[in-house]
């Protein structure tokens, strides 16, 4: 590693496991997070908290973190990726179902780009 260049950071989703949705965070030792879905929504919080539980993986054990210990970058990271996993997941369900085939698809981005 360059001492010049800052090191790259990263949140990304990582699998889909029997525990939750795993994500990893960090640079070159990347820490591994489990995000448990909440029976009810908490309005309360802020972000991914409201509908998940987050887990701190370790080797055969996950540490539970409470909700008023996570880190506001933390936060702000997970919430992030949970968006982005759940947008991709959205378009593909809608490219499987031939949304972006459709005809009136087609017609919306061409009158869209102002080519009509």
């Amino acid at each position: 590693m360059n001492l010049l260049t800052k090191p790259t950071f990263f949140c990304q989703f990582d699998s889909e496991t029997s525990q939750g949705a795993r994500y990893r965070v960090g640079t070159e030792k990347p820490t591994f997070y489990i995000l448990k879905l909440k029976e009810k929504k908490d309005f309360a919080l802020k972000g991914f908290q409201q509908k998940y539980d987050l887990y701190r993986e370790y080797p055969n054990t996950l540490f539970k973190i409470q909700d008023n210990k996570v880190s506001e970058k933390l936060n702000d990271l997970l919430t992030k990726a949970v968006t982005a996993k759940s947008n991709s997941d959205y378009y593909d369900r809608l490219n499987d179902a031939g949304h972006f085939a459709s005809a009136d698809y087609k017609k919306w981005k061409r009158a869209s780009r102002g080519l009509m």
